[in-house]
């Protein structure tokens, strides 16, 4: 039998239970119960006195046949036990913690990567400063837990609960936002060379700081939050990228109510925007994260020139044609600024879609002219999946969507209790042409909202989408 599968684990009053704790299995309170049942308790190998103790009592129980047994119980289990080493590794107190992050992981035979949040809760703990101060350890877990909680309970964005605290804005996250203000701050002071969040400088955050900066961070975060639901982005599958919020709390922490008013407001929603639609946060991070935190503070305060995420942002025309998969940031944007932009739903016409009502309506993303249509040849040699074709409709509305436009939209029209020309406003809201839909003409349809949701795209960068020149490798 395996070494695993010979140990039983019990609870603390040592009682097994089964049935919902209406039937007891095993009962080990007493020694002489422990021995009847042959089941040593492990606590006690490396207490001699106790082991000898436990030993009689077990022979006692049946000399005849339990002396042979303790025998093999001893020489294959006790002793090996207490013949076993645990390897240890001696650091001397001058070794970083890039260092010891590195020995952990090498020595680590489960093969997973240390986490530098599991490194740092380890340090944190262990600090006799706090300690001496308060009389306990500082619990890192815990505080990640009440800011994380905090967070997500009001606004869905940040993860699911109940999936794992770190579902959604992890503890890498929060650590690389409090170390982009601590460089930010360091610099200012003239102390540190650089704005940085790489993994060096959150091993290196002194519990102090952490300390200090987690407050102010879950406030950046909460309103990071709030920001998001401006933009009509509520759910963690509608965020277009995580990791861009990681700067954005940054920069509030930093300037707290200076990114009040319409002016600040404005520069972040082109920065967020610019970010999102120009895609400039699908590969690495880090070198961004840093840029932006110092540019945008530069560009809210002093009127600077504008973040290299503005600047170099751009949107080809033809990207649109492009954008099939709801995991494309840009697709997820515009997604969201459909609804931000007013798009009323077609089934529950009152008033426009609300972030709010998302998840109510089971409001996600629809063909306009469905995919059984296409079956017949209809599509021009136009795409049919883009996010052209799409747009943010509740379940009950995709329900009478079936077969042509101009069939489907007598339906609608019938169930919404409007007439056919308020109607029409309705799906003029979407940035949909009605006349292309009631005479089911897929090419006008496709122009004319390509062009609409080109002028979307513009209003929100700030700049005109581009035309790029396949044959001479430009943009014009």
């Amino acid at each position: 039998m395996p070494t695993y599968e010979a140990i039983l684990s019990v609870p603390a009053n040592k009682v097994l239970r089964t049935d919902f704790n209406r039937t007891v299995v095993l009962d080990l309170r007493t020694e002489e119960a422990e021995c009847t049942a042959s089941l040593f308790p492990l606590h006690l190998v490396f207490d001699a006195q106790r082991v000898n103790q436990w030993k009689k009592g077990y022979i006692k129980a049946d000399e005849e046949r339990n002396w042979d047994r303790w025998g093999q119980f001893d020489d294959l289990v006790l002793q090996q036990v207490r013949a076993s080493q645990v390897p240890m590794i001696r650091l001397a107190a001058s070794t970083s913690m890039d260092a010891v992050c590195a020995v952990f992981e090498r020595v680590n035979t489960g093969g997973v990567p240390l986490n530098v949040f599991e490194l740092l809760t380890a340090t944190y703990a262990g600090d006799p400063e706090y300690v001496e101060q308060t009389g306990d350890y500082y619990q890192l877990p815990e505080v990640w837990r009440e800011i994380k909680q905090a967070v997500a309970s009001k606004y869905p964005v940040f993860g699911r609960l109940d999936s794992g605290l770190d579902n959604g804005l992890s503890s890498i996250d929060f650590l690389q936002a409090i170390a982009l203000v601590r460089t930010w701050e360091r610099k200012e002071a003239g102390a540190g060379a650089a704005v940085s969040c790489k993994r060096r400088d959150l091993l290196d955050l002194p519990l102090a700081d952490f300390v200090r900066l987690a407050p102010a961070l879950g406030e950046a975060f909460a309103w990071v939050g709030d920001f998001l639901e401006r933009q009509c982005i509520v759910r963690p599958n509608d965020l277009p990228y995580k990791t861009q919020l990681v700067p954005l709390a940054a920069v509030r922490a930093i300037l707290g109510d200076g990114m009040e008013g319409q002016g600040p407001q404005e520069k972040i929603e082109q920065w967020y925007w610019c970010g999102v639609l120009g895609e400039m946060y699908g590969g690495s991070t880090e070198t961004r994260f840093t840029r932006d935190v110092e540019q945008l503070v530069d560009w809210i305060r002093q009127e600077d020139r504008a973040p290299d995420t503005v600047t170099d942002a751009f949107f080809f025309t033809e990207r649109l044609d492009t954008l099939t998969t709801r995991n494309s940031a840009a697709h997820k944007g515009i997604y969201a600024l459909l609804v931000k932009q007013g798009a009323v739903d077609w089934h529950y016409t009152d008033s426009p879609l609300s972030p709010g009502q998302l998840d109510e309506y089971s409001v996600d993303v629809r063909q306009v002219f469905p995919k059984a249509w296409f079956r017949r040849g209809n599509s021009q040699g136009l795409p049919t999946n883009s996010i052209v074709n799409k747009t943010p409709l509740s379940y009950r509305a995709a329900m009478d969507m079936m077969g042509a436009p101009s069939s489907y939209l007598s339906t609608l029209v019938a169930a919404s209790d409007l007439r056919p020309e308020w109607f029409a406003d309705v799906v003029a809201t979407h940035l949909i042409d009605p006349e292309s839909l009631r005479e089911s003409d897929y090419k006008r349809f496709y122009t004319d909202r390509s062009r609409q949701l080109q002028e979307l795209v513009r209003s929100v960068m700030g700049k005109p989408t581009m035309l790029r020149d396949v044959s001479e490798g430009n943009a014009r």
